[in-house]
């Protein structure tokens, strides 16, 4: 079973972008890229994996900012560098990198 990438479009985030709704949701894009869309109508990018091999290891969520500030393109860009840090084994090094720099 494949898993398809890039799954979601601009028309559906500019559609969810601002409409607010009553619970948090997480849409995922494929290639561990996700967008949450929150109960204000705030629709925030998040690089999502494990740390650690094996299922018993919690998956981790790495913010890398807001739609549309950052684009759906970009967002897709970023999640790629994110994952060649992840095959890399840098993954913790770079995600303190990209937390300091969004202050």
């Amino acid at each position: 079973m494949s898993s398809a990438i890039h799954r979601l479009s601009d028309t559906l985030l500019r559609k969810l972008s601002g409409s607010p709704t009553t619970k948090n949701a997480f849409f995922n894009d494929g290639g561990n890229l996700s967008v949450r869309h929150s109960t204000s109508g705030l629709l925030t990018w998040y690089f999502t994996y494990r740390a650690g091999t094996g299922r018993q290891v919690s998956p981790e969520r790495l913010r890398l900012g807001n739609y549309p500030d950052l684009s759906l393109k970009a967002a897709r860009e970023k999640a790629a560098q994110c994952r060649a840090w992840l095959a890399e084994g840098k993954i913790r090094a770079m995600s303190l990198i990209v937390l300091y720099r969004m202050r």
